[in-house]
């Protein structure tokens, strides 16, 4: 996964500096993005499973990247969202206040507006509404 540090990150036994453009196994890229050590990269289309998609041609970045639309969702919460299992914008939407409550990042004052905005979103993108 392609990832902007946006801390000092050791990679081996050299030190990477903060803008660096770096290229991590899934696990140690997430790992960093939770410590706040870098920031996901949006990988361009096409995607699909063997490159790191969820098998419906999205990639994590574009998943993530499409989270971050809701309103109170930053890059960090969308991470935290798409590894707790919450991919989708309507994942969100029909997700129970009390299991979005155990994400760091969402508390009781922004959890509802997660939640409404998720609901508009999905309106929005409705084809039927033509």
């Amino acid at each position: 996964m392609k990832v902007q540090l946006t801390k000092p990150v050791k990679d081996g036994g050299e030190w990477k500096n903060p803008g660096t453009i770096c290229d991590f196994e899934d696990g140690v890229a997430r790992k960093l993005i939770r410590q706040h050590c870098a920031t996901v990269l949006v990988s361009p289309p096409p995607s699909d499973v063997a490159s790191g998609g969820d098998g419906d041609g999205t990639s994590d970045g574009e998943a993530i990247e499409k989270l971050c639309e809701i309103e109170g969702v930053n890059i960090d919460i969308a991470s935290r969202l798409y590894e707790a299992g919450y991919k989708t914008v309507q994942d969100v939407e029909e997700a129970r206040q009390k299991d979005l409550l155990t994400i760091k990042g969402i508390g009781r004052k922004n959890v509802s507006v997660i939640q409404e905005s998720a609901g508009d979103l999905m309106v929005s993108e409705d084809p039927d509404e033509d």
